[in-house]
């Protein structure tokens, strides 16, 4: 991690990879492209200039290996904030306790990075902390993407009939909706999980990191890559390579 004498504020990075998942069993040690998950968020962590620190929580010993012989703070997670239901609020929480005390010092803001969305940089982070520090008044920053053609009035859910006996399209914004131009809807975004930002009071007082005043930090949309099941995990395959080349 470069350091930079224009710090105005003091950030700390986590993050948390455990070892339990229901989708892709130990996807954080999954290599995509030239990296694993965990390496991907590390690597990205490492060339901000504008962390003051970077901390992985798990539970799982060779994520924790991973991170140690990269330099990197870690946190064994307790069990109990491991489990599929378990909040990623209170482990973020417990993480920043446990470095705070180990290095007698509190931060100003917390910085997310999720394993799973891996097309994240340095220079990333570093915008979205520059950010932070321009705007006082907000609570926080989410990384966002546009939606491109998926408008939410053009989206629907499913819902059974029993005069049809099959499920039918329901419009989400209502019916109306579906039959408005694509070229009238205001562009709309889509968190792509790649960075969240909240003032480290917002998360220890009120438990959370998806604040209420946020602002966004827009990436590409080509870029948007969220691992939750296999399907994405096939894409991603092809997406974080071209990336990491730039090809995209």
């Amino acid at each position: 991690m470069k350091q930079d004498q224009s710090k105005i504020s003091t950030n700390l990075a986590i993050i948390p990879a455990r070892a339990g998942s229901k989708g892709i069993p130990n996807k954080n040690l999954l290599k995509i492209g030239s990296k694993n998950l965990i390496e991907h968020a590390i690597f990205a962590a490492k060339n901000s200039s504008l962390l003051t620190d970077i901390i992985v929580t798990s539970d799982h010993p060779t994520i924790l290996e991973i991170a140690t012989g990269l330099s990197i703070e870690v946190r064994q997670r307790p069990i109990h904030m491991a489990q599929d239901d378990s909040p990623v609020v209170t482990c973020l929480q417990d993480a920043v306790s446990f470095i705070e005390t180990t290095k007698k010092n509190q931060y100003h803001n917390v910085i997310l990075l999720q394993p799973t969305s891996p097309i994240r940089t340095g220079k990333d982070i570093d915008n979205v902390i520059h950010l932070m520090d321009k705007n006082r008044s907000i609570e926080g920053v989410v990384s966002v993407s546009e939606c491109g053609v998926f408008l939410p009035d053009h989206q629907y859910y499913l819902e059974y009939d029993n005069n049809l006996n099959n499920e039918v399209l329901i419009a989400i914004n209502g019916e109306s909706s579906q039959r408005i131009r694509r070229q009238e809807i205001p562009q709309s975004y889509v968190r792509n999980g790649a960075i969240y930002a909240a003032r480290r009071s917002i998360l220890m007082d009120e438990n959370k990191i998806i604040v209420d005043k946020k602002i966004a930090y827009v990436m590409p949309k080509k870029y948007i890559c969220n691992l939750d099941d296999y399907e994405d995990l096939e894409l991603a395959k092809v997406i974080v390579p071209a990336w990491e080349n730039n090809l995209l």
